[in-house]
């Protein structure tokens, strides 16, 4: 079983058994460029920001500067926010349950199946006016082969995405960016940010693959804004 890490922004830390490599990466006209990549980590890592909800806290967004939770401010017409149960990428074939995932620690933990993905709680839920949505997963194990993020890198700006959320609510968004980033520096903190435009951020590991660690050497971050 191989454990993957990815660091995210000012931190955030997930685990998991990605094996194979993904396809080769390539990065939009406009991106920022990522970081030089160094010897990998052994672990797929998502560093969770200090004082954000452990294993054992409340299923919900952390509340904001104001005390309000992301999910109680009013939502865009014609969208209630919550959290999301499936995502859904028909460019790529994907349609994943999602699941609600904690963080241990500093420590975020993917659904152990690779064909689902977690929604981060201290995220904002699908269909906030605020914030960013992260979700995470796999892009594949040594035992299941390939996993619902597997194809992440070929997205291209303007791709749709859609968040289903138990209310059968569908909340569209858009591609804007899709960038590499080496797991030996943290995620931009901006990927987890609970205030600002509605923001949708996808994870998973990518770049090279180091036999001698089971690890892949990237972070695959995508993201998308708001669709009509």
């Amino acid at each position: 079983m191989t454990v993957g890490i990815v660091a995210l922004g000012t931190s955030l830390t997930w685990l998991g058994q990605d094996r194979q490599p993904p396809n080769t990466f390539t990065q939009p006209a406009g991106a920022a460029t990522p970081s030089a990549t160094t010897a990998p980590l052994t672990d797929i890592t998502t560093l969770v920001p200090p004082g954000e909800p452990g294993i054992g806290d409340a299923l919900i967004p952390p509340a904001d500067a104001a005390g309000q939770s992301p999910a109680a401010v009013t939502p865009a017409p014609a969208t209630v926010a919550g959290p999301p149960a499936r995502l859904t990428i028909s460019t790529l074939t994907v349609d994943a349950p999602v699941d609600p995932v904690l963080s241990v620690g500093r420590v975020l933990r993917p659904p152990d199946d690779p064909l689902r993905v977690g929604w981060w709680i201290a995220s904002s839920p699908a269909g906030s006016d605020r914030g960013s949505t992260v979700i995470v997963g796999h892009v594949d194990t040594a035992a299941a082969g390939p996993g619902a993020l597997f194809r992440l890198t070929e997205l291209r700006p303007g791709t749709d995405i859609v968040l289903h959320t138990a209310e059968e609510e569908l909340v569209r968004y858009s591609v804007t960016t899709l960038i590499d980033y080496s797991k030996t520096g943290d995620l931009p903190a901006e990927l987890f940010r609970t205030s600002g435009p509605p923001q949708l951020t996808l994870v998973t590991c990518g770049g090279e693959f180091d036999e001698a660690t089971e690890s892949y050497s990237d972070n695959i971050v995508v993201t998308a804004v708001r669709a009509p």
